[in-house]
C-alpha cells in the first residue's frame, strides 16, 4: 500500500504540472482505482491485466460467495435456517429422488459412454492438394562455430523423416487433447512395431498443432459452463527416410543431438517449430501489425515447459509425438493466431520442426521434417469428429 500511495502522489505532482486540475483529477482516478484493485482487492479491473491471462486459467476466482450466487437474500437464507431447525426430520430431496428421499439413478441421462476412437492416419480423407512435401533448404537454421557470437544462419540439410499424410480433427468443449498417438494406428507405417526405432531414432513423428474456436457466449472472464467451444487438430504423419536412417548410422552430430533428445537426456524446451506464410497480403493486415509480423514470420520458436500448457512430448513403441496448443500461449499470440484462423482458406503455410542446437558440436542444425499447408483449408468442414479425452488443467 505503501508503494500505491508513494506512485501516485508522483504521478499528481507530474501531471498539475503539466496539465489541467480536470485532466489530472480524471488521470488520477483512472490510474489509482485500477491499482487498488489489483494489489489490493485482487480483482482484474485493468484490461491490460485481463488480456494477459490464458483462457485456460480459471480467472477471475470467485469474487463472489457460494451462498450469495444462489440468488437468495440474507433474509431468506435466515428464514431457511430457522425453518430447518424447528424440523428436524426435514430432509430436502430433489425431484428425480424417489419417495423414500433416496436418490434415484434411473432418472439420470443413461448415455453410453463409449471407449476412445481408434483411426488411422488419413481417416479424415483431406484433399491431397491441401498438403504437399517441401524441401528443407527453405528453412535458415543456426551454423556454426562461435553461433552465439556472429548469429550466422543457412539452408537446412534435407530433412530426416517425410511427411506422409496429415487430418484434421474437432472435440467438442475447451481444453487440449494430447498424446493422439495411442489412438491412431500406425501398423501402415511400422508393420512390426520391434523395428519401431533405429538407431535411437523413431520411425515415425506425430506433429499435432491445436487451437479452440469459441463461441459467442465466451468473454474475457473465461468460458461459460455451457460454451459451445470446439477444440481444433493439425495432426502430421512423418517416417524415418533413407537420410536419416544413413545420419543416424553414422553419428553425425545433428544425429546424436537428435538421439539424446529421444533419449530425454536433451530437454524438451529445446524443440522448436517454424511457420512461415507465404500469402501475408490476404490477410489485409495494417500498416504496423504486418510489420510486426514480417519481423515474426519465419522466427523459431521454442516448446515451453510442460507446466505452461504449450508443448507436450510422447514416446510410444514405433513413434515420438510433439504436441503445441496454441490455445495456451498469451493473449497477443492467440490474437495474431486468431486473425490467421479466419483466412486459413487462403493462406499457404511451410512448418517445419527440429531441435535447437547450442553448442559447436551440435552445429549445423538440422530440419527434422517439414511441409506445405494450404490453401483451401477450411478447417470448420473439413475437420472429422472424435470422442478424445480434452484435459482442462495441465
Amino acid at each position: 500500500m505503501f508503494y500505491i500511495v508513494g506512485f501516485l502522489t508522483v504521478l499528481t505532482s507530474l501531471l498539475l504540472r503539466t496539465m489541467s486540475t480536470m485532466s489530472c483529477l480524471l488521470t488520477f482516478v483512472l490510474v489509482s482505482v485500477p491499482l487498488y484493485g489489483i494489489i489490493v482487492a485482487g480483482i482484474p479491473f485493468s484490461i491490460d491485466l485481463v488480456l494477459s491471462f490464458d483462457h485456460a486459467q480459471q480467472w477471475p476466482p470467485a469474487l463472489i460467495d457460494k451462498q450469495r450466487s444462489t440468488g437468495t437474500s440474507r433474509r431468506q437464507r435466515a428464514a431457511q435456517s430457522a425453518l430447518r431447525e424447528s424440523m428436524p426430520d426435514y430432509s430436502p430431496f430433489s425431484p428425480k429422488d424417489g419417495i423414500d428421499g433416496k436418490h434415484d439413478d434411473s432418472a439420470e441421462n443413461k448415455a453410453e459412454v463409449y471407449p476412445p476412437q481408434k483411426v488411422v492416419p488419413g481417416w479424415s480423407n483431406l484433399p491431397a492438394s491441401l498438403f504437399a512435401k517441401l524441401e528443407a533448404q527453405d528453412f535458415q537454421v543456426r551454423c556454426g562455430p562461435d553461433y552465439s557470437r556472429h548469429k550466422k544462419k543457412a539452408a537446412s540439410a534435407p530433412a530426416f523423416y517425410d511427411f506422409r499424410e496429415a487430418d484434421i480433427f474437432c472435440c467438442q468443449g475447451a481444453g487440449a487433447c494430447i498424446h493422439i498417438a495411442e489412438h491412431v494406428d500406425l501398423s501402415k507405417y511400422v508393420p512390426d512395431q520391434k523395428e519401431g526405432w533405429v538407431n535411437g531414432a523413431p520411425r515415425v513423428i506425430v506433429s499435432c498443432l491445436q487451437f479452440s474456436v469459441d463461441d459467442d457466449n465466451a468473454g474475457w472472464f473465461g468460458k461459460p459452463e455451457k460454451s459451445r467451444t470446439r477444440t481444433y487438430g493439425f495432426l502430421m504423419f512423418f517416417t524415418l527416410n533413407e537420410t536419416g536412417v544413413k545420419a543416424m548410422a553414422e553419428n553425425t552430430p545433428q544425429a546424436n543431438l537428435f538421439r539424446r533428445f529421444c533419449r530425454e537426456e536433451v530437454e524438451y524446451t529445446r524443440f522448436k517449430t517454424i511457420i512461415k506464410i507465404r500469402d501475408k497480403d490476404k490477410l489485409g493486415l495494417p500498416f504496423m501489425l504486418r510489420k510486426s509480423m514480417d519481423q515474426l514470420d519465419g522466427k523459431p520458436f521454442l516448446a515451453g515447459k510442460p507446466k505452461d500448457g504449450k508443448a507436450f512430448r510422447f514416446i510410444g513403441d514405433c513413434y515420438m509425438e510433439f504436441d503445441t496448443l496454441t490455445q495456451n500461449y498469451s493473449y497477443l499470440a492467440r490474437k495474431g493466431i486468431g486473425t490467421c484462423k479466419g483466412k486459413l482458406i487462403l493462406l499457404k503455410f511451410h512448418y517445419g520442426f527440429a531441435v535447437e542446437a547450442q553448442k559447436d558440436e551440435e552445429m549445423p542444425e538440422q530440419i527434422l521434417g517439414c511441409l506445405q499447408l494450404g490453401p483451401g483449408i477450411d478447417y470448420l468442414k473439413m475437420a472429422a469428429e472424435t470422442n478424445w479425452t480434452l484435459i482442462k488443467k495441465f
